[in-house]
Order: C-alpha cells, then structure tokens, then sequence
C-alpha cells in the first residue's frame, strides 16, 4: 500500500492544549473511522465530557497503527468498516517479538457499525471487544458506553445537551447539508437558529 494513499486526520487536542501524555485527570482518546462527520460527532462529544481532553484522529487502519505505534490512549473509538481493512485488526494481539520491542498494555475499545451481523458480532467476541454501538453516532450511548472503560470522571450535564449548546456551527453545518449521505448521522442536532 503506498503511504499516501491514505493519509492521516488532524490530530486535535481539547482546548488547544499541546500534545503530550494523558495528565492525570484528563484522557487521550484515539478515534478511527474513515467518515469525517463520525470523527466530528465523536470529537465533540468527547470534548465536552471530558474537557482538556486530547482527541486524535485516524482514517485508516495504516495511520490508527502509526499513532497506537508512538502514544498511549486510554481508549480507542473505532469503526469496523475501513478502507484498508478491517478496525478489529488494531485490537489483535501483537506478537512476542512486538511486544518485547515495544510493550503496551491492552487498550479499551469501542467499536461502530452499521452493520450488525452474526459474523461481525463473533468476530467482536472473538477480538475481545469493550462494545459495539450501532450507527448513526449518539451521544448519550456513546458516553455510557465509554465512561466505565475510562478511569478519568466525565463533566455533568449530558454530551447530547453540550453537543447543542456549545457546537451550534456543527448542528448549522449538518442540518444545512440535509441532502448528503452523511447528514442524518448528527440527526439529533437541532437547526441552527438565525
């Protein structure tokens, strides 16, 4: 695979804050999908639930495994279709020779489909998956799914609440593109007003 072909999604840390290690009271979070509009929904659910926050951001299983190659996270979001394969793939174990030259502990994992079949559910077993959400992206599950895996208090109230209030250019960007594929996977957004 030549290494352009797919190239990596901008790495954006909450509240501009530089990118270092998880400090003690705020989460690295790895987001892999290869929709934009998935990894916008999930930023900024993440943001707001966890404010200070660093989010990064893949688009392919090439570039989710140069990030989990250099950093710690404290959990991955991941979709289960890419387009260079399949996302369980970055919860395989590694072998004993990956693990001697670079050990790591095993990371949290939710993933997202939305194609729930008998093969994906057994392979998410098989993989030892955290969870499995459906698509499109919600915030309130999202977050009940990922607070027990984080060890780090999630900010009160509701992401689905913040999502509203404070991203009003997402809810104006999304309803404005109504037509678009990708539109109903923010649905939950209201209009903007004015």
């Amino acid at each position: 695979m030549p290494m352009g072909k797919w190239c990596h999604c901008a790495s954006i840390p909450c509240r501009d804050s530089p990118m270092a290690p998880s400090s003690s009271s705020t989460p690295r979070l790895l987001v892999v999908d290869d929709h934009a509009v998935h990894r916008l929904c999930a930023r900024v659910i993440f943001q707001y639930t966890w404010p200070g926050c660093v989010v990064e951001e893949a688009n392919s299983l090439h570039w989710a495994r140069a990030f989990l190659a250099e950093r710690h996270y404290d959990l991955m979001l991941l979709d289960l279709q890419l387009p260079d394969g399949f996302g369980l793939e970055l919860l395989q174990t590694p072998t004993r020779r990956e693990r001697w030259i670079s050990p790591r502990p095993r990371i949290p994992a939710v993933a997202m489909t939305s194609e729930r079949t008998p093969d994906h559910l057994l392979a998410c077993h098989r993989a030892g998956l955290d969870v499995l959400l459906d698509k499109p992206l919600q915030a309130e599950p999202l977050v009940h799914a990922v607070q027990p895996l984080l060890e780090f208090p999630p900010r009160l109230p509701s992401a689905a609440e913040a999502m509203m209030q404070a991203s009003p250019e997402i809810s104006h960007d999304v309803s404005s593109r109504r037509s678009a594929p990708s539109a109903h996977l923010c649905h939950h957004l209201p209009p903007r007003c004015g």
